[in-house]
């Protein structure tokens, strides 16, 4: 179970709570985090969340070339009003 707390922290790295009602594109790391973000959104704007996986760069731990990594695609409407 996911308290309020952990929901607010995650929405608050990724979108700022004053535009809480804007929609979200974000770019996430890692799978935990998307999926607690998407709880986020639900439980903040009462939309739907929408999770794609994507390619993104990343550099190599010692820094000398890039290689391809993969992240999630965080997408909301935003707060809509019924």
């Amino acid at each position: 179970m996911v308290n309020e707390n952990k929901l607010r922290q995650i929405f608050s790295r990724y979108q700022s709570l004053e535009d809480w009602k804007n929609p979200v594109d974000a770019i996430v790391y890692t799978k935990k985090d998307a999926l607690l973000l998407k709880k986020a959104i639900e439980f903040y704007q009462g939309d739907v969340a929408k999770i794609k996986k994507v390619i993104v760069p990343t550099r190599h731990k010692e820094g000398l070339v890039w290689m391809q990594g993969s992240a999630f695609h965080v997408t909301s409407k935003g707060y809509q009003a019924y």
